[in-house]
């Protein structure tokens, strides 16, 4: 890119260069190459024959085509000049604090596991007010979406509403990041609600799960609605007593609820008052997304603390055997996941903390251990 004659990536503004611009794309870009659309987002997708080329020719990475799962026409010595080594990203998962996203991979295959949780600054005039918003993409395709520009308000993304408005402007706060071999965490919390604090936790269980955790603690000891809500990129759902069914042809995502939990009501539905004026991926067209969105919505009203828990579990062909539950012990959240005969048990404090424990295995507790990486 030039401007009078000066190539801007050999640039530096406020000591940075532009470059760092194209590869944050590398590391939030799902290896679809579909941008979620967060905030005022619109359609882009990055696996665009010349765009990808002429990204990775300015970064003079290879690692760009790999992360958006891009073959080139032709081979990349005779399209780059110089060359470039093709090579698959040294990360999965990654942390970008200074932008306010916490992503999880489970790898860089089409149909590999791909998680965002927003947290970060408003963003201006183009923010959305969605603090502690989810983005989930796998088998190649978006579950759970960002309906993108225009659409603002509170209750169309996927986060917590308290008393039926719109969140404040506001920054989260990142309080604990983890890797390991087993899971991983994020966990941040806001006060994008004058009286009421949000605390949420997303734990990848690796290969394919994904625990939320929802602690809302009110500080003016008055009575508040909470509607926890999921914005699902399909016309194909199924509200069941205990879960949320979305599918595609033998594909499919479960959510699953704590069969002790039986507190609130929950309703699925159409998003009429986001169809009726169409959203980022109807206007455009896409054959990967559905022209319709269906809401999940789980109320709670209380005038103490309200808790949600919740499994994402992806599947293919037919639809997996999990029972969650959940209790609460001395302020203390104890969550227990049952599959294939194997119990995960995590306990988390008050103040974010957790405890985790596989059935024959030890019991560790995760420790910040890793320095933000600037973006």
């Amino acid at each position: 890119m030039k401007l009078h004659g000066q190539n801007l990536f050999q640039q530096t503004i406020n000591e940075r260069s532009l470059l760092m611009m194209l590869d944050w794309l590398i590391k939030i870009t799902p290896p679809t190459g579909e941008i979620p659309l967060f905030n005022d987002g619109q359609k882009l997708n990055l696996r665009d024959n010349k765009t990808a080329i002429n990204m990775a020719l300015t970064l003079k990475k290879g690692d760009f085509f790999k992360s958006i799962n891009f073959v080139p026409k032709g081979s990349i010595t005779e399209l780059s000049i110089p060359e470039i080594e093709w090579r698959q990203p040294d990360f999965n998962s990654i942390l970008l604090e200074e932008s306010g996203y916490g992503i999880f991979r489970s790898g860089w295959d089409i149909d590999d596991l791909y998680f965002a949780m927003k947290f970060g600054e408003h963003g201006g005039g183009h923010g959305h007010f969605d603090k502690g918003s989810i983005y989930l993409q796998v088998y190649g395709r978006p579950w759970l979406i960002d309906p993108g520009y225009g659409q603002r308000e509170t209750y169309k993304h996927n986060t917590v509403v308290v008393d039926r408005s719109d969140q404040k402007e506001a920054a989260g706060q990142l309080l604990r990041w983890y890797t390991g071999e087993a899971i991983e965490l994020i966990s941040i919390k806001h006060r994008a609600y004058r009286n009421v604090e949000h605390y949420r936790t997303a734990v990848f269980l690796k290969p394919d799960s994904i625990l939320i955790i929802d602690r809302l603690i009110p500080s003016d000891k008055k009575s508040h609605n909470y509607d926890w809500l999921l914005q699902f990129n399909s016309d194909n759902c199924q509200s069941e007593p205990l879960g949320w069914t979305s599918r595609f042809q033998n594909l499919g995502l479960k959510i699953i609820f704590p069969e002790n939990d039986r507190q609130g009501n929950r309703l699925l539905g159409p998003a009429l008052n986001v169809n009726t004026l169409p959203s980022n991926y109807q206007r455009i067209g896409n054959e990967n997304l559905y022209l319709e969105i269906y809401r999940g919505k789980w109320t709670k009203e209380t005038s103490g603390p309200a808790v949600f828990v919740a499994l994402l579990k992806p599947f293919k062909n037919s639809e997996p055997k999990v029972v969650l539950w959940q209790k609460l012990i001395d302020r203390n959240l104890i969550v227990g996941i049952k599959e294939d005969g194997q119990t995960t048990v995590l306990e988390q404090s008050e103040d974010g903390k957790v405890k985790y424990r596989i059935s024959g295995h030890k019991e560790f507790s995760i420790i910040p251990h890793q320095e933000p990486i600037k973006n």
